[in-house]
């Protein structure tokens, strides 16, 4: 048994990458905050009237060397939205045009919400272009709620020989006033909205005669309320035209086709999407919006994957959230991205100065990603503050609406003694909470021996801090303690600490994103939903004869998932088994052993 485990261990430490994609919890992107670049204008501006109540949902796109940053304006007091045109040469100075387009009830007032399906807003487009043509596919709706656009939302189609227009409208064309290019389904997870995205032409369709894969994507967004509860995601539509649309009541309509199910499950409560491909490495990321508790859009997220038609939920980064941006602190909105050199990503993104969630009162900010975009990596582990591994004795607040903490959920506790513990197997820790102006001290303990004492005071919020950190510890079994000290310094209001997540390290941690298949390594993923691992093997050689088992770190078979001869690829869905450290070993022709590491938390 011993001398297994030490075969075990050392292929992990010499021969193994370490899929992240399991942790509960998401990885960051290294944003770079340039501020606030585009305000609404003040009364008296040349757009007041069709901007002044806020400009949000950007959507960059260049041209040569100009931007052209297409955002939804509201009027003062908020009611009828469109989108607008604005201009620049370096992504900090921009020119507004004015609207690109306008509700339909101000250009057919004899007409009704009933006919047209942009009544009240036409915003959010994107646009593609092709032969000389340039497409839009925007946003519209035909109700209103307070002077917000309300669902149901509908995808309209416009066309411009020129990216600044002017941009004609299908609906306006005789005959096409109901015409939408695709509609919600009742009964799916699409059954209140349908709104538009990311437009591309399918990098796996091989040309005319193709029978399989339609020519353009569109990565869109959909939310319904199946369980109760209003749940959004992203869906793939597909077609050959571009020009595809039909009546929205049309019995047999010419619509986009639609996916059956979102690229990630609804519940992950994403919307908007912006797509960049990195030639270096063949990923495509997906920059999208996280919502927050059901209620606004709180931070950018990211997606990666190599094949554009699947994606995996657990391989997704922060981009930007109140943490790293030096204005938005509440509503963070849609983002896009558009590369502003060979070495720069520019994104740009919505939001309220300071910590308002309104829909109402925006700005555009901008950030920049160094290019060529990598798969972020982290070094450990990671236990959010409600793993069961961290034991809480006293009593401690778990707050499970902290929005900008890690998962969005904190425990805190200001009563004396009150203390957290974590027991690990490693060589580094970490404890992940605040600094906030009501924090005071507490106590760490290593392994029952009083390491420091920690002030988390600081004059303004900062969630995710490293609190305390520490390294070169033997590789072996530890416990970390943080004890409320009940103490302060004279600039706080109060003696609360908080545990966000606690990040550890052992030797032969090496963690990254996702695992690139080799001749020698024939997994390609590994990742554990709420009870079931899932695990994904490609074996391109001839008919060899596969052994794959999984094994404890003590040496001991726990899951036995291949014996046979097999080829190509194969999927295996197992039950989940306790929090731990496992080992998956393949053995090919009995004579070629591989493994890979994994953690359950």
């Amino acid at each position: 048994m011993m001398n297994k485990l030490l075969l075990l261990l050392s292929m992990i430490a010499f021969n193994v990458v370490v899929t992240r994609s399991q942790v509960s919890g998401i990885l960051r992107l290294n944003a770079v905050d340039q501020g606030v670049v585009l305000s609404p204008d003040l009364p008296g501006g040349t757009v007041y009237k069709f901007d002044g109540g806020g400009a949000r949902e950007a959507i960059i796109n260049k041209v040569n060397d100009t931007y052209y940053m297409f955002y939804d304006g509201a009027g003062p007091n908020g009611g009828l939205w469109r989108a607008c045109l604005s201009k620049s040469t370096d992504l900090i100075h921009w020119i507004k045009s004015g609207p690109m387009l306008n509700p339909g009830v101000e250009e057919h007032p004899s007409g009704s919400n009933v006919e047209y399906k942009d009544w009240t807003s036409a915003t959010s487009p994107w646009v593609y272009t092709e032969n000389g043509q340039w497409y839009m596919y925007y946003l519209g709706s035909d109700t209103e709620n307070g002077g917000i656009p309300g669902f149901g939302y509908n995808t309209l189609l416009a066309k411009s020989a020129n990216i600044s227009g002017p941009w004609t409208k299908l609906n306006g064309e005789t005959g096409k006033s109901k015409d939408v290019c695709f509609v919600t389904k009742p009964g799916t997870w699409l059954n209140l909205t349908t709104s538009p995205g990311h437009v591309m032409q399918n990098p796996k369709w091989s040309g005319e005669g193709d029978v399989v894969n339609k020519k353009y994507l569109m990565f869109f967004s959909g939310s319904g309320n199946g369980d109760g509860t209003v749940r959004r995601s992203i869906g793939i539509a597909r077609t050959n035209d571009l020009n595809t649309a039909d009546a929205y009541n049309a019995s047999q309509p010419n619509f986009w086709s639609i996916d059956a199910t979102p690229i990630v499950p609804a519940t992950e409560d994403i919307e908007n999407s912006s797509i960049y491909y990195e030639p270096t490495n063949g990923y495509y990321f997906l920059f999208t919006n996280h919502i927050f508790n059901n209620a606004y859009t709180n931070a950018i997220w990211v997606y990666w994957t190599k094949d554009i038609d699947r994606w995996n939920v657990n391989d997704k980064a922060v981009v930007v959230d109140i943490n790293n941006n030096s204005w938005a602190k509440g509503a963070i909105g849609m983002p896009t991205v558009v590369a502003k050199d060979s070495t720069t990503l520019a994104l740009v993104f919505d939001g309220c100065v300071g910590t308002s969630s309104s829909h109402l009162d925006r700005k555009i900010g901008l950030v920049y990603l160094s290019l060529p975009l990598q798969i972020p990596t982290s070094l450990g582990s990671i236990a959010n503050d409600d793993n069961k591994s961290i034991t809480y004795t006293g009593s401690w607040t778990n707050d499970h609406v902290m929005s900008g903490a890690y998962n969005d959920d904190t425990h805190y506790s200001n009563v004396k003694n009150n203390y957290a513990e974590f027991a690990f197997s490693g060589t580094e820790v970490s404890w992940i909470g605040e600094k906030v102006w009501n924090r005071g001290f507490a106590d760490v303990y290593i392994d029952n021996i009083l390491d420091t004492t920690i002030d988390c005071y600081n004059p303004t919020s900062i969630r995710q801090q490293v609190l305390y950190k520490k390294t070169k510890l033997s590789n072996t079994f530890h416990k970390i303690k943080i004890v409320v000290k009940g103490q302060k310094n004279n600039a706080s209001s109060d003696c609360y600490i908080d545990v966000d997540a606690i990040r550890y390290l052992a030797v032969v941690d090496t963690l990254t994103s996702n695992i690139n298949k080799t001749i020698d390594n024939p997994v390609e993923n590994i990742s554990v939903s709420s009870d079931k691992i899932h695990i994904t093997f490609n074996f391109d050689n001839s008919n060899n004869f596969i052994e794959a088992n999984i094994f404890n770190i003590y040496g001991r078979k726990v899951k036995a998932i291949l014996n046979k001869n097999y080829c190509g690829r194969y999927e295996a869905s197992i039950n989940k088994m306790n929090s731990g450290v496992y080992i998956l070993s393949i053995n090919i022709d009995r004579k070629n052993i591989t493994s890979q590491k994994f953690i359950i938390n």
